[in-house]
């Protein structure tokens, strides 16, 4: 079991048109709970949860070679989160990735496929770690990873929504 615990403040940042800094707190879990299942419970909030309360859980697992099938699901209980729908802000990503891109690995590889959903203002300023809140909604084939040279990764992506329209 890793336990990660932390503050950090940043310093005058621009949230939802008005400029600011804000004091942080965050705490992290990552437990492996069988031979090739981990999960992981993650914790971000701002001194006055005015933009990030969040709390979120994930597993994968690893049990299948070059395989790695993940899942995650979590909420903001914000101010800035429940203002579009007056309730809490939710995402939730499930993805079956191969392999992975190694950046000291020339010619190594990796791809994706999975689907991401969540709500506006889930994850304002990017600040958590989780895939879900990345691009909400985005669906089909994901990332596709090369490496061409040492420390460089090249990565493309589709937007099958606009492709099978």
């Amino acid at each position: 079991m890793k336990v990660t615990v932390g503050a950090f403040k940043t310093t005058a940042t621009t949230y939802l048109d008005f400029e600011e800094s804000r004091n942080y707190y965050v705490a992290n879990i990552d437990a492996k709970l069988a031979k090739n299942i981990n999960l992981n419970v993650s914790y971000l909030k701002d001194k006055d949860g005015f933009i990030y309360e969040t709390t979120s859980t994930g597993l994968n697992y690893t049990g299948i070679k070059n395989i790695t099938i993940s899942g995650e699901y979590g909420q903001n209980d914000s101010t800035v989160a429940r203002m579009p729908s007056n309730g809490k802000a939710k995402a939730w990503m499930g993805k079956i990735k191969y392999a992975g891109a190694k950046t000291d690995k020339v010619g190594s590889f990796g791809a994706w496929v999975g689907y991401r959903n969540a709500d506006p203002y889930f994850d304002v300023c990017e600040l958590t770690t989780l895939d879900s809140a990345r691009q909400a909604n985005r669906k089909g084939p994901g990332d596709r990873h090369f490496v061409p040279t040492i420390n460089a990764t090249f990565e493309s992506w589709a937007n099958w929504e606009n492709i099978l329209r």
